[in-house]
């Protein structure tokens, strides 16, 4: 099944797009993980072959931040935990944000 085509379509002014993101609030926090990352996250970002992290649960359900790094040799420099939340550790590789 097709969509009908609908010729009154117009595409957003750029100009409009600009100002509304630049009025953008991030929402409150909704975990304690969200906090903790939000308090943490230039000192988390600063660790050697960080290259992201996320709040996330753990394999049983559990709140943790998940920390990804380049390589596996970056692992042990990652905190078990940070602020009473784990951590999970995972190698990503290089992250290439277009």
């Amino acid at each position: 099944m097709t969509q009908p085509i609908n010729d009154e379509f117009q595409p957003p002014d750029p100009a409009l797009l600009a100002e509304e993101s630049a009025a953008y609030e991030p929402a409150e926090p909704v975990s304690r993980a969200a906090e903790v990352l939000e308090r943490h996250h230039d000192r988390l970002m600063a660790l050697p072959g960080v290259v992201m992290f996320f709040e996330s649960l753990d394999p049983v359900g559990r709140l943790a931040i998940l920390i990804g790094v380049k390589a596996a040799g970056y692992l042990a420099v990652l905190p078990q935990a940070v602020d009473g939340v784990p951590v999970i550790k995972e190698v990503i590789g290089e992250v290439d944000a277009y």
